[in-house]
């Protein structure tokens, strides 16, 4: 994934959670993950298709939309 696109895709993320009235903590609290691990797949140093697909579910949103390159 790009920079560019990554960093798209963790504006989309903060404002889906504003919307939600939650924060990358608690998103990560729910799905079972250390905030730490969730901030190091949006940042691209770490490739958890899996994770990622629990992000898009939680965030109620298509994955194709949110992670696609």
């Amino acid at each position: 994934m790009s920079t560019k696109k990554m960093q798209q895709t963790k504006r989309t993320i903060r404002k889906r959670l504003i919307d939600l009235d939650k924060n990358q903590s608690d998103m990560a609290r729910d799905l079972g993950y250390r905030p730490q691990y969730i901030v190091m797949i949006l940042n691209g140093k770490r490739e958890a298709l899996h994770v990622k697909r629990k992000i898009a579910r939680y965030l109620n949103m298509n994955f194709n939309d949110l992670f696609a390159a």
